[in-house]
């Protein structure tokens, strides 16, 4: 089903229900379903890619840089039977892989090279790719204390990539596996799996600060371990959760048989709830604080825009900084307009002046707007409040009413 919104130009199709659902995927339908399709639908006019362009940050792109150096060290490590990250086999299998440095300078080259087709993002790719090279020496730290935390136990048999199907696990350290409960229609990619006797232990590295949500997401993967029928056919349960931080580990425990029930019981009227949500046209939008404050797509979207009008209106997430639905009255100078605001409600009382980043030709008198991530300040030389576009901001044209 196609759809259209109310900025100019822009129009998608809504997404297919998933044929997985993912511990985020989840998450994110539990929060707004609204904002997990605006995600997920296909915009041709827009761009080729799939779902929304992302609208990435520095600290979410160094995750991921850490994460992918991760995996590819563990990986060879696994592969070449290491299990001590400290013995000479190690530094063997590092050498060969370039050093600690060359590993996350190659992890970063690929992900910045991925912004490149992001029409959200092309413009700042310089400046992320700048800041990212400044802080290679710290994620190169990072990478060596998870990695000299992690137990490994030799493998036996081959790695399920070269076996070309989903084998069960033998005994060993298996980085990166997907696990599944088809009864559940649920999926996961689990960090780390490590199998000694009787004995699972699943790793998930976070490069993140620690969340409450990351121990319910190791309970998660290890619900889809104990149902995976091809993974582990025998059923064994996880007997240990380990979340891997920067410079700490965090044990998590693991779920008993009677908790894995529940879980599954939990996850079952979940994607129940989830799937009649998505048979909407358009999938409920549930505004709030936590839904909204970094949604990537709020600007689609009108239930957000309306909510701003309201005493809790959901925060941008920095004082200072915040939305707006403006229209220009007119001119003010090469820089600056006049403008009348829309959304929030709050502050429509006042005249704004926008300053914009650079020559403001194009907001013409009588044009709306929706702004996201402005200064928000008070001029006390003309006695007006201001709105103050900066690099993070984005503006985007509105059809006319």
């Amino acid at each position: 089903m196609t759809f259209t919104t109310r900025i100019s130009g822009l129009s998608g199709r809504w997404p297919s229900l998933p044929e997985w659902f993912s511990y985020s995927s989840l998450a994110e339908l539990d929060l707004c379903p609204r904002r997990w399709s605006l995600e997920r639908a296909t915009y041709p006019d827009l761009w080729t890619g799939r779902g929304y362009p992302d609208l990435p940050h520095v600290a979410s792109l160094l995750g991921d840089i850490i994460h992918g150096s991760l995996e590819q060290i563990v990986r060879a490590f696994a592969d070449a039977g290491v299990v001590d990250t400290r013995s000479v086999e190690a530094v063997h299998v590092l050498r060969d892989l370039g050093g600690y440095t060359a590993i996350v300078t190659s992890v970063l080259q690929e992900r910045v090279a991925s912004l490149d087709s992001n029409p959200r993002i092309a413009s700042r790719r310089q400046a992320f790719e700048r800041a990212l090279r400044d802080r290679v020496p710290e994620m190169r730290e990072r990478v060596q204390s998870m990695l000299g935390r992690v137990t490994f136990t030799a493998r036996q048999g081959a790695a399920d990539e070269e076996s070309g199907q989903r084998s069960p696990l033998a005994k060993g350290t298996h980085p990166e596996v997907d696990v599944r409960a088809e009864e559940l229609r649920c999926a996961g990619r689990v960090d780390l799996i490590s199998i000694k006797g009787a004995e699972v232990e699943i790793t998930d590295y976070k490069t993140g600060t620690a969340d409450p949500h990351h121990a319910d997401q190791l309970r998660f993967y290890a619900l889809l371990w104990s149902r995976d029928v091809e993974r582990n056919p025998a059923g064994t349960s996880a007997t240990r959760l380990r979340l891997s931080y920067g410079d700490i580990d965090v044990s998590v425990p693991a779920p008993s048989l009677g908790e894995l029930d529940i879980l599954e019981e939990d996850v079952r009227l979940r994607i129940s709830a989830a799937v009649a949500a998505l048979a909407h046209d358009p999938p409920p939008a549930l505004p709030s604080a936590a839904a909204c404050s970094y949604c990537p797509v709020r600007h689609m979207c009108e239930e957000y825009w309306i909510s701003l009008d309201t005493p809790s209106s959901p925060p941008v997430g920095q004082p200072g900084l915040l939305d707006a639905e403006v229209t220009v009255v007119a001119p003010s100078g090469s820089r600056s307009v006049l403008c009348a605001v829309t959304h929030p409600g709050s502050l429509s009382a006042y005249e704004f002046l926008l300053r914009t980043a650079g020559p403001a030709d194009g907001f013409e008198q009588g044009m709306s707007f929706r702004i996201l991530v402005a200064r928000s300040d008070h001029d006390e030389e003309r006695d007006l409040h201001t709105l103050t576009l900066t690099a993070a901001s984005e503006v985007y044209v509105l059809e006319p009413p």
